[in-house]
C-alpha cells in the first residue's frame, strides 16, 4: 500500500532550474524528487504528485509576508494529501528571516495539520545548515510530530556541481549553470540526497 497524494515542498534543491527541477541537476530525471517519485509510483502507480517552491516562505521577514505567501499557496494544501515532503531551512540566512521563521514555522505546521489532517509530514534539512535557528526549528518540528531527515552527510565536495556544468532548460537546450550555484548538489549529490530520503520515507519496507 503506497501513498496516493503527495506534495513536495522545497527550495532550489526542488525547483531551482527554470522552476522545473532541482538546481544543479543536469535534467528533470536527475534530481532528488525524481528518484523519490519513482519509488512512490512503484508502490502506487496512480500516485498524484505536486510540487511547490518554498523559497519565498524562507525569505519571509514578517508575519504579513508569511500570510501573503500562504494565501497565494494554500490551494496546494489539499485535505486528501497523505504525504508532505518539506525540504527547507537553507535560505533562512539572515537575522530578519531567522526571527520571522521562528514565528512562522509553527504557524505553517499548525495550518498544514489542520488542512491536511491525514498527511505524514517529513522535514528534510542540512544541505546548507543554519546553526542560528536549527535547534529551535528542530524543537518546533518535534512538538508537531514532524519526522526529520538529515542529509548533511550527502554534502561533500564531490557531490556538489562544478563550473561549466550544463543543464537542460524548458526548451530542451543545454545551458551553463551559473558559478554562483555550483555548491548545490550535482547529479551525484541529488542521488545521495534521494537515497537518504528514500530510506527514511520507506523505512522498514522491502524494495518493490
Amino acid at each position: 500500500m503506497g501513498y496516493k497524494n503527495v506534495l513536495f515542498l522545497g527550495n532550489s534543491l526542488l525547483l531551482g532550474m527554470f522552476d522545473l527541477y532541482g538546481m544543479c541537476s543536469t535534467d528533470p530525471e536527475s534530481d532528488y524528487a525524481y528518484y523519490i517519485t519513482r519509488e512512490l509510483k512503484k508502490r502506487e502507480p496512480d500516485c498524484k504528485i505536486s510540487k511547490l517552491r518554498i523559497s519565498a516562505f524562507e525569505a519571509c521577514e514578517s508575519t504579513e509576508d508569511f500570510d501573503a505567501w500562504f494565501d497565494a499557496s494554500k490551494h496546494y494544501f489539499k485535505s486528501d494529501l497523505d504525504l508532505i515532503s518539506l525540504q527547507m531551512l537553507d535560505n533562512v540566512n539572515d537575522e530578519k528571516r531567522q526571527a520571522a521563521f521562528l514565528s512562522n514555522f509553527p504557524e505553517l505546521l499548525r495550518r498544514l495539520r489542520a488542512m491536511c489532517p491525514n498527511a505524514r509530514i517529513v522535514w528534510t534539512y542540512g544541505w546548507y545548515m543554519q546553526p542560528a535557528v536549527f535547534d529551535a526549528a528542530a524543537a518546533i518540528a518535534e512538538s508537531f510530530g514532524i519526522e526529520r531527515i538529515d542529509i548533511r552527510s550527502a554534502h561533500t565536495k564531490e557531490n556538489e556541481s562544478y563550473s561549466g556544468q550544463l543543464s537542460l532548460n524548458g526548451a530542451g537546450e543545454k545551458v551553463a549553470v551559473s558559478d554562483e550555484w555550483i555548491t548545490h548538489p550535482g547529479n551525484d549529490g541529488m542521488r545521495a540526497v534521494a537515497d537518504i530520503m528514500i530510506s527514511a520515507i520507506f523505512k522498514g519496507e522491502k524494495n518493490v
